[in-house]
């Protein structure tokens, strides 16, 4: 498999799940730097001598370049983070904030991640979270009439 766009410099990433490799190629320092923080957040730690050299990348980022078009006629959907699903069969496009998230195209990588630039690491467009306004209890919200 391979990356939609090829990138001038990569750099390949190994991670073990459930004993299962996973390899990321980050397509920029950004990239790399976003990954390690990322998945450090979720103890996962990058292999220094990887048991399996020959495995294709699962996930490949950059923080630049242009992304695939969505097509407009498929069916879409909002999704958690703010951002819109939209999909046809196996492939899927997530755009959260400006970012593209490619997953199933047929011959590319299992999933493509296109950032908005140079993300800070708490943006929803990695993280899927947003920012939400502080709840009063519910004996503080109502207004109480005596």
């Amino acid at each position: 498999m391979t990356a939609i766009y090829e990138a001038e410099s990569t750099q390949l990433m190994q991670y073990r799940v459930a004993d299962q490799a996973i390899v990321i190629e980050a397509q920029d320092s950004w990239a790399a730097g976003v990954i390690e923080q990322l998945f450090a957040g979720w103890y996962l730690t990058r292999e220094t001598e990887p048991r399996e050299s020959t495995l294709s990348p699962a996930i490949v980022i950059r923080s630049g370049g242009k992304p695939p078009s969505i097509p407009v006629d498929w069916p879409s959907f909002e999704i958690a983070g703010g951002g819109t699903c939209s999909t046809s069969g196996p492939i899927s496009y997530i755009e959260i904030e400006g970012s593209i998230v490619a997953i199933g195209k047929p011959g590319q990588v299992d999933v493509e991640v296109w950032t908005n630039g140079m993300l800070e690491i708490q943006s929803p467009a990695l993280t899927s979270k947003r920012e939400r306004s502080p709840r009063l209890p519910r004996s503080m919200s109502r207004s109480s009439s005596t």
